[in-house]
């Protein structure tokens, strides 16, 4: 296929007045040569494999491989079976169907992490749950598992998938939920993450990820926040995480005046403490809450 910048290179050389070009054999051979000065380059498995080290590809598929190199004017013959081959010597690992790993010998010191792969597995994810309250210092817990959220409708991987030894346990949520996002880093490599407010909350809607109910109380003692972006937080998420959140707040010693807001979201009837729980325990008429810790 001829591209815009072949064709009209063409069409220049076609203008040039016959006294310069006197026979069109001339012109055809001078456009033949601009054909051969930016045609594709291919290159063997080895020369790809350097490549893709020299720029930086650690989590990749077969597609965005594709794409690099088209963007550079470079290809391999069969893609497929040369990320096949680069498999079979250990250069490169299958995580998935069409998502590979660079090996760690090609990183430069920086080996591919599960939190890095976590957040690529599934697009888009963020780091959440218990895995977010361990990096926010939240708890002492160690989790077993990696955690993180994902919009309603993605495609993730079925639980029984491990990697290397870890499992990854995504929560699907509503569009208008999903937010409240930072980052970190892992040697040159950015990863999402749910922030302290989101992550706090977070604990509210699903504790059993988080280390239990109780676990997540204490962490709403042990660590300062931002109070305001918490209940900003908290009222655009469902009212059962209002009413869980001004009950905590008020228990550990915010006046009432900064709660007035979680007060007043509408909801019929009472919701429990610990969603994960019983339906035990005394009701407070204040927060609509079944105390069944």
């Amino acid at each position: 296929m001829v591209s815009y910048k072949q064709a009209n290179l063409y069409s220049v050389i076609s203008e040039i007045p016959i006294i310069y070009f006197k026979f069109d054999k001339i012109k055809l051979k001078v456009y033949n040569w601009y054909m051969t000065q930016t045609k594709t380059s291919y290159l063997s498995s080895r020369e790809l494999i350097r490549l893709l080290a020299e720029n930086r590809f650690r989590l990749f598929s077969a597609k965005e491989v594709r794409n690099f190199l088209a963007a550079e004017n470079l290809a391999v013959k069969n893609l497929k079976y040369a990320l096949h081959y680069l498999k079979s010597k250990g250069y490169i690992h299958l995580i998935r169907k069409n998502l590979y790993a660079m090996d760690n010998i090609y990183l430069d010191r920086e080996p591919i992490n599960e939190f890095e792969i976590a957040t690529r597995l599934v697009r888009p994810s963020a780091l959440s749950h218990l895995t977010a309250f361990h990096i926010h210092g939240l708890t002492d817990q160690f989790p077993l598992k990696v955690y993180a959220i994902t919009l309603l409708g993605t495609k993730v991987p079925p639980k029984s998938f491990t990697y290397r030894g870890n499992s990854f346990v995504y929560v699907q949520l509503k569009k208008e939920y999903y937010f409240g996002f930072d980052h970190i880093w892992r040697g040159n490599t950015k990863i999402p993450i749910t922030d302290l407010e989101r992550t706090l909350l977070d604990g509210l809607i699903k504790p059993k990820y988080c280390g239990g109910m109780r676990e997540v109380i204490h962490a709403y003692t042990i660590i300062d926040y931002d109070i305001e972006k918490l209940i900003a937080y908290a009222l655009r998420l469902d009212a059962s995480i209002a009413k869980r959140l001004g009950w905590i707040l008020e228990h550990i010693g915010y006046e009432n005046d900064l709660l007035k807001k979680l007060k007043a979201v509408p909801r019929k009837g009472y919701v429990k403490l610990n969603p994960s729980g019983k339906d035990t325990g005394n009701y407070n008429k204040r927060w609509q809450i079944r105390e069944n810790i």
